[in-house]
């Protein structure tokens, strides 16, 4: 059975595939999918709550996200 794992943050390894993501700039929103566990994505669950690690779901809106540049 798939267990939920909370994100954290944590200091930068870039050889370290758990802190690589695939994301798609293309879209208005996207799915933040796992490089290291694939067809895992990112999906948050509302203000002041852990976002998690979550089998990809497809139309699951708590798992799009939009990107912004400054």
């Amino acid at each position: 059975m798939y267990k939920r794992q909370k994100i954290t943050q944590s200091p930068c390894n870039s050889g370290n595939l758990a802190q690589r993501w695939l994301l798609d700039t293309r879209a208005d929103t996207t799915a933040i999918e796992s490089r290291k566990f694939q067809g895992e994505v990112l999906q948050a669950h509302g203000i002041d709550r852990p976002v998690t690690l979550e089998a990809k779901g497809s139309g699951r809106a708590a798992q799009q996200w939009g990107l912004y540049l400054k």
